[in-house]
């Protein structure tokens, strides 16, 4: 699996390779690396928080999963636009077999105000 993610550039357009990472077995990583959320997807997906690969193909779909977390890596993100590319590869062939984009846009925290009574 390759992930790259790219920046929003001050001069515009997409700045590539910002932060690569190159995985054999990305699952084994997510799991080692993201314990919490890990076990938080199973529960979501399977009713297992202790369940591990292998996933057969079909279709899975996880709901109100929250975005807050406690990354190791990186450890730091600036404010601005980021676009991540993931592509996962056939670990015989090397082809290319499944491919997802994302776009995401860090912001400083705000402060939720109280609504006036």
């Amino acid at each position: 699996m390759l992930g790259q993610l790219a920046s929003w550039s001050s001069r515009g357009g997409w700045k590539e390779n910002f932060f690569r990472l190159e995985l054999d077995q990305p699952l084994s990583y997510m799991r080692k690396m993201y314990p919490t959320e890990w076990r938080n997807v199973m529960t979501r997906v399977f009713n297992d928080p202790e369940r591990g690969p292998p996933f057969f193909p079909g279709f899975y779909s996880v709901q109100n999963v929250s975005t807050d977390y406690e990354m190791k890596v990186p450890p730091v993100y600036f404010y601005g636009n980021y676009r991540a590319t993931m592509r996962a590869y056939s670990r015989v062939t090397r082809e290319l077999v499944a491919c997802e984009r994302a776009t995401l846009s860090v912001v400083p925290k705000s402060i939720r105000r109280r609504p006036h009574p």
